[in-house]
């Protein structure tokens, strides 16, 4: 008796009247065969067949067991098998199929068959994990898995020929089979990590890939051609796919990928590969996810309260999961949330603080991810296109907030380029758990716009891009004090300063091992007071500055740094003193020539 998964494959077919009337249609199709005389075609009581059979097994053989650069297929009696086409005749062998009588590469497979025609001479092909039911080689949703394809979509084609009738004894050539698909090992990366999938879809940029094939007769209602798809019960980095693709010429492949997370990532290669082949290819790719147009957005990692505090009673929405919108005005507004629920916050206020106490704050009781566009606190339905924000608008607005967290993938923006006095000032002052610092796009800044913006986050080990050229006081007093797991601090490329610019803007950065290049010729009050204060690793400076002279511009700026460094200067300048307020008694010096 055959176990139920082969049983299924053979007989699928019959349980439906679409598949009763398939076949008649294909025999009525081939009433051009050349005829063969009556006595040739007499039909037996049954037709045995038994046909040595081999898999190629050579160094570009497929299935189904991996070693290293090759896939050695052998075969599997449990579920392999094989139907009959008679080429010949036109003759599709419908009811009966051939089986392996052993493992290995090679092997006989028989086969009694209750109808059918043959006579010596006939070109048969012999089609192994050919689906009766749908009438095609079936490559639609596959389970990612080697031993999946090996069972079911291990599609195969031997051509042979018979050589003698012996009774009801049918016997041909030997068949060598090949496979009709290439064979992938997927893997994907994102921001150069391995990324574990739950699923992929492939995509031809012609759209000329095959879900199902038919490679008797091109005619078929159930060819098809368009995405493949193949999914996995556990998210992992090894993901397989059995494509068809009828030409070995490059084209350009869409992978449209689903992660553990459910986050979907689009990554695209250009690959030509020929079918009966085992391929290997590793796919860098990027998140789906629009941040800009994503309502800002709390994503609970654990049950979780969310309490905003609003001492304005301003009109905040939220909505769960993407849900209705709830309106609040109290003063204390909380919405819980279970593990995994995601909370959408709006608003129409253009700001939510007026000073240091009087302020909104949103807090989270237990781990949550936040991300999403900043903005929808400020326009609930055309956040996207907002870039404008007025003076306090997000001051504290997450202060000592330590369970916000960056999300993997998913990530957090202010995309403002217009900026107001202190409109960012404090917003994530204290959020020890922070590891990822949002995009800051302005060019112009405001008055203390970025002034202790992420302080106290002893998590953040990158600071994002700070493109701004033209400066205001204070505009980045204090940005990262205390970010004691900064590394690598930002370019500032504005040549021209204001009073306190960059006051103690990494003071206390202990991992901070070298400064960014100071472009600046001339200085101003105050402008790199503290700048470096006890970044105990710091060991390379590089400033270009010529005029130094400004009250307090380099006031303790290395003081508490390492013992030993490299400080380079511009050429010609003798006004620097030895010290914390100058260059580090120990350090060496370079002096270059500044255009």
């Amino acid at each position: 008796m055959m176990n139920d998964k082969k049983k299924m494959k053979a007989t699928c077919w019959l349980l439906t009247a679409v598949a009763a009337m398939i076949m008649p249609l294909l025999l009525a199709s081939c009433s051009s065969v050349e005829q063969i005389d009556d006595e040739a075609l007499e039909p037996k009581a049954e037709w045995h067949f038994a046909i040595n059979a081999d898999r190629n097994n050579d160094v570009e053989s497929r299935a189904l067991t991996e070693k290293t650069d090759r896939l050695q297929f052998t075969w599997d009696p449990s579920y392999d098998i094989v139907y009959v086409y008679n080429k010949t005749q036109g003759y599709l062998q419908s009811t009966s199929y051939l089986e392996p009588g052993g493992t290995g590469t090679s092997t006989t497979l028989e086969g009694t068959f209750d109808s059918g025609k043959y006579a010596v001479g006939d070109e048969l092909m012999l089609l192994l994990n050919y689906s009766i039911s749908y009438g095609s080689f079936n490559y639609v949703n596959q389970t990612g898995e080697l031993n999946y394809i090996s069972k079911f979509v291990d599609c195969a084609i031997a051509e042979v020929t018979v050589t003698e009738i012996d009774g009801s004894d049918v016997k041909t050539t030997r068949a060598q089979f090949k496979n009709q698909q290439s064979i992938f090992k997927l893997n994907f990366t994102f921001q150069d990590k391995p990324l574990k999938v739950k699923s992929v879809k492939v995509k031809k940029e012609d759209g000329k890939l095959w879900q199902r094939y038919n490679p008797f007769d091109d005619s078929r209602t159930y060819n098809r051609q368009g995405e493949v798809t193949a999914e996995v019960d556990e998210a992992t980095e090894d993901i397989w796919v059995a494509l068809r693709n009828e030409s070995p010429d490059a084209d350009t492949y869409t992978f449209t990928v689903t992660d553990e997370n459910g986050d979907e990532y689009v990554g695209v290669k250009e690959k030509g590969f020929d079918i009966g082949k085992f391929y290997t290819a590793t796919i860098p790719v990027e998140s789906t996810f629009d941040p800009l147009t994503t309502p800002l957005t709390v994503e609970a990692k654990e049950d979780a309260t969310i309490t905003i505090e609003n001492p304005f009673k301003l009109t905040i929405q939220y909505s769960l999961n993407d849900g209705e919108k709830t309106s609040g005005s109290d003063e204390k507004i909380e919405i819980k949330a279970a593990a995994g629920d995601m909370v959408q916050l709006y608003g129409d206020n253009s700001a939510y603080a007026k000073s240091y106490e009087e302020r909104t704050s949103i807090n989270f009781s237990a781990p949550c991810y936040v991300y999403g566009n900043v903005m929808s606190l400020v326009s609930s339905t055309a956040f996207a296109e907002q870039t404008t924000v007025e003076a306090n608008a997000f001051r504290l607005l997450f202060n000592k907030n330590t369970n916000l967290l960056s999300h993997p993938t998913k990530r957090l923006t202010l995309p403002a380029t217009s900026l107001a006095d202190y409109c960012y000032v404090g917003m994530f002052y204290g959020c020890k758990s922070l590891e990822q610092a949002p995009a800051l796009p302005a060019t112009t800044l405001a008055y203390g716009c970025y002034d202790s913006m992420f302080s106290g986050c002893t998590s953040l080990t990158q600071a994002p891009e700070l493109p701004a050229t033209t400066l205001t006081e204070y505009c980045y007093n204090g940005m990262f004090d205390g970010c004691t797991s900064l590394e690598q601090a930002p370019a500032l490329p504005a040549t021209t300063l204001a009073k306190a610019c960059y006051y103690s803007m990494f003071y206390g950065c202990t991992s901070l091992t070298q400064a960014p290049v100071l472009p600046a010729t001339t200085l101003t009050e105050s402008c790199y007071r503290f700048m470096f204060y006890n970044c105990s690793k710091l060991s390379k400076v590089t400033c270009y500055a010529m005029d130094i002279s400004a009250e307090g511009c380099t006031t303790d700026w290395l003081l508490g740094v390492s013992a030993t460094g490299e400080f380079i200067h511009a050429k010609g300048v003798t006004s620097w003193t030895a010290g914390a307020s100058g260059i580090p008694v120990e350090w060496s010096t370079t002096a270059v020539t500044v255009e």
